[in-house]
């Protein structure tokens, strides 16, 4: 039996975590405090209701899934280096404090980054694997075999998912989260002591 693959989910993919095709990610996942602390800010960030609304919703799906894998002091070693690579590769380091911060989590503990922004790792190539989550417009459109370039919204049957498709996938997602982010903070706690 192969071993499960496991990573950490940039705040890109758990934001639209209900919406990926959880097939395309890791078998036992896992977040970071950093990605938490930007899922905390985003209600704030938007004056729109609904939106808010949503936001709350995501901060509260993601806070409830497992403890996140925390910045510590490893994860602040590797910060160095990670934010060398990205400046040497022209990505400004304090504009994208927070993907750094997320990227040194995961290289700290050893784990590839799932994102739907690899442009913004680029740099990071030496440091840490990086693994492209294709944006879930783009995945559901090829999963169904349908062109990007349709034009007709609502009488496409491939730009909509059913319901039973939906919630079935966005199941598989959070269990796969549950017990992934579980599993790798234990691995990881062991691993440091």
């Amino acid at each position: 039996m192969a071993e499960p693959t496991q990573g950490v989910l940039d705040t890109s993919v758990v934001i639209d975590h209900d919406r990926i095709n959880a097939s395309l990610l890791p078998d036992e996942s896992a977040t970071t405090a950093v990605t938490l602390a930007q899922l905390a800010a985003g209600p704030h960030a938007t004056e729109k209701k609904d939106e808010r609304a949503r936001r709350q919703d995501r901060l509260q799906w993601a806070a409830a899934t497992g403890d996140p894998l925390p910045f510590d002091a490893e994860s602040a070693r590797i910060y160095g280096r990670v934010f060398a690579a990205a400046r040497a590769a022209g990505q400004s380091g304090g504009a994208r404090l927070a993907d750094l911060l997320i990227a040194s989590t995961a290289a700290a503990n050893g784990l590839p980054l799932y994102t739907r922004n690899p442009s913004d790792f680029s740099g990071l190539k030496r440091i840490l694997e990086v693994v492209k989550i294709p944006r879930p417009d783009q995945e559901a459109l090829r999963v169904r075999g349908c062109s990007s370039h349709s034009h007709s919204i609502v009488s496409d049957p491939c730009q909509l998912l059913t319901l039973r498709d939906f919630l079935r996938e966005m199941h598989e997602f959070t269990a796969s989260v549950a017990v992934g982010t579980r599993r790798l903070v234990a691995q990881t706690t062991d691993r440091r002591r």
